[in-house]
């Protein structure tokens, strides 16, 4: 066999192998096997070159405050020219993987998770995240604020006091939209009344929940037919009214030149000399 490498590398051989010393060029190489007879068609392959260990993995992925003595799965993204993942834990952390991801067994410290890519040309550089340990699920949340009567249709906030490393599940009457995992949540209010109720979660689990009763007020339906005489004398006082209804304020508008104010359900007026 006839052996060809590239520029700058060294090797020979006359069998079917060859070991070569890497220069710092790329290229092909080659083999043509040899006979009696001659030499027959040779066979090649392309080869590159990298002086450099791989890329700094991107951001660790996976829960930053842990509970303690739960599983949790540490993560980077999986990169090709990686060979080996070498990750390192909190003390007393247990796990152990030469992949993209590992599977921990979390303990009473926190500290740092890192993990450092290599491949044949040597390691690049780590990718470190800061992780906490929990002990218990979250404390009952503080009362919730925002207002209890509110009408249909209106938009309101509704929050609880904020508490680090909390995550809140908020759950709201029926037909009311609004959605959010922090302390407060802004909603745009249904027809229905009943139960605001937030739960908070941790790597642990869930604590127990608050919640808020709120009623929801409609807008008045039209007022009835006014009730009064229609044939009036100019300077006279006269009573209009209409059904009351109940929680409803009223705003009265009365011809030019008439008088007499009111914000209940009737109104005693002086009559002017217009219709």
């Amino acid at each position: 066999y006839t052996w060809s490498v590239p520029s700058g590398w060294t090797g020979t051989s006359t069998s079917n192998e060859i070991t070569v010393t890497i220069g710092s060029n790329g290229g092909n190489i080659s083999v043509i096997p040899n006979n009696e007879c001659g030499s027959g068609p040779s066979q090649s392959i392309s080869l590159e070159v990298t002086n450099e260990g791989p890329a700094q993995p991107d951001p660790i992925q996976g829960i930053f405050m842990a509970c303690i003595g739960f599983t949790e799965t540490y993560s980077v993204p999986f990169d090709p020219s990686v060979d080996i993942y070498e990750w390192s834990l909190p003390s007393s952390w247990t796990g152990n993987s030469n992949t993209n991801s590992i599977t921990v067994t979390v303990r009473n410290t926190g500290g740092e998770i890192s993990v450092t890519p290599s491949n044949f040309c040597g390691e690049g550089t780590p990718k470190t995240a800061t992780v906490g340990v929990l002990t218990s699920t979250p404390a009952q949340p503080s009362a919730i604020s925002g207002a209890q009567e509110i009408c249909a249709g209106e938009t309101e906030t509704y929050s609880v006091e904020f508490v680090d490393g909390i995550e809140y599940s908020w759950e709201l009457p029926n037909d009311w939209n609004g959605t959010s995992t922090t302390n407060e949540i802004e909603v745009s209010i249904g027809n229905n009344g009943g139960e605001i109720i937030v739960t908070p979660s941790n790597g642990c689990g869930d604590g127990p929940s608050n919640s808020l009763t709120v009623d929801v007020n409609q807008a008045p339906i039209q007022a009835n037919e006014i009730l009064g005489e229609d044939e009036v004398c100019v300077g006279g006082t006269e009573i209009y009214s209409v059904d009351e209804q109940s929680g409803v304020s009223y705003n009265w508008s009365l011809p030019s030149g008439w008088t007499g104010t009111s914000a209940t359900h009737e109104i005693s007026v002086t009559v002017g000399s217009n219709d």
